[in-house]
């Protein structure tokens, strides 16, 4: 049952916990194996203590009695199989990486990264599944990774494989939520970029991105609503003020323009997407623009001198939309 394998995984990690190392070495053997059973197992929480009391042993054996573990739990993470199985072993890859020395965890991380953009998507799939596990795992130490892991992940939203893309965005949503106040000038600035992208998918992913930065920020949540609600937003004025504070008022304007401008995106899906984060964060939006106009329309207008057809066709619907909702205050 669930219950008894969730028991047998923590009781592996209690002894973990109160032996020593020259009391645990001996049942090694026979402690592993039941683990990596657990592992794969279709149910996340017995998953989740199973990689934990991995991860344990890990700190307390040492690296060099492990090594066949995590060989064998990389050959899981890129393996063909189930998702549960796949998403298992990196759990279990991520906890067992926290104890591992730095050499070893740089070179692992590198390998990673690079396998981010393999031609299987099943690999691709496992690395941001590892990714989306490391910031719980390694805590205040995976915040030096986030310049060098958020473009992976940004690249992720894109892709092929909707399963792929799936967690990326899960990846992306893990670190946003993570890092959104200790390490903001890391994490705002690729969103931010991202959401220019020509790709609508990575346009719409990093909305949604954006979108938990600033429900974070602004202690506030989503919510569900459709493109014919009218010019009165969901949201409060406290958001709108505590976003402004944890931004600067500069920063604040800069993404409130790029979310707008695509709020008229030629994409029905990033329409939506953007739509929805605005009513989430705005109480109202005329006001709101009226506080962002001058960036908002020089956003346009450096926008109308783009390669990007499609950019130039944004850049008109936007300018747009302005009038028709500021009237005669653009004039």
């Amino acid at each position: 049952t669930t219950d008894t394998k969730k028991k047998a995984a923590l009781i592996v990690g209690n002894i973990c916990s109160l032996a020593n190392r020259d009391d645990v070495l001996p049942y090694l053997p026979k402690l592993l194996p039941p683990l990596k059973k657990c592992l794969m197992d279709p149910l996340p929480d017995v998953r989740a203590v199973a990689a934990h009391s991995i991860g344990m042993l890990g700190r307390e054996v040492g690296e060099e009695e492990m090594k066949s573990v995590l060989e064998w739990l990389i050959e899981k993470v890129y393996e063909d199989s189930t998702v549960a199985e796949r998403s298992g072993a990196a759990q279990g890859l991520a906890d067992l990486l926290a104890s591992s020395s730095k050499k070893t965890f740089d070179s692992i991380l590198n390998e990673l990264l690079q396998n981010s953009t393999h031609p299987r998507a099943c690999v691709r799939e496992g690395v941001m599944w590892t990714i989306s596990f490391l910031p719980s795992t390694l805590g205040d130490d995976f915040a030096s990774l986030v310049p060098s892991i958020l473009p992976a992940i940004v690249s992720g939203l894109a892709d092929e494989s909707e399963m792929v893309a799936e967690v990326a965005l899960r990846a992306g949503q893990v670190l946003v939520k993570t890092y959104a106040k200790s390490q903001l000038n890391m994490v705002l600035p690729p969103i931010k970029e991202a959401m220019m992208d020509d790709d609508w998918r990575i346009r719409q992913s990093s909305i949604m991105l954006m979108g938990e930065l600033l429900y974070t920020l602004g202690k506030t949540k989503a919510v569900g609503i459709s493109e014919d609600e009218n010019d009165t937003g969901l949201s409060n004025d406290t958001v709108e003020l505590l976003l402004q504070q944890e931004l600067s008022m500069d920063t604040w304007i800069e993404v409130m323009s790029s979310l707008f401008f695509l709020t008229t995106d030629v994409t029905a899906a990033v329409r939506q997407s953007a739509f929805q984060v605005w009513k989430s964060v705005v109480n109202n939006t005329p006001r709101t623009l009226k506080k962002i106009l001058g960036a908002l329309t020089k956003l346009c207008f450096d926008m109308f001198t783009s390669n990007s057809e499609n950019k130039r066709t944004l850049a008109a619907r936007c300018l747009g939309e302005i009038v028709q909702k500021l009237g005669e205050f653009v004039i």
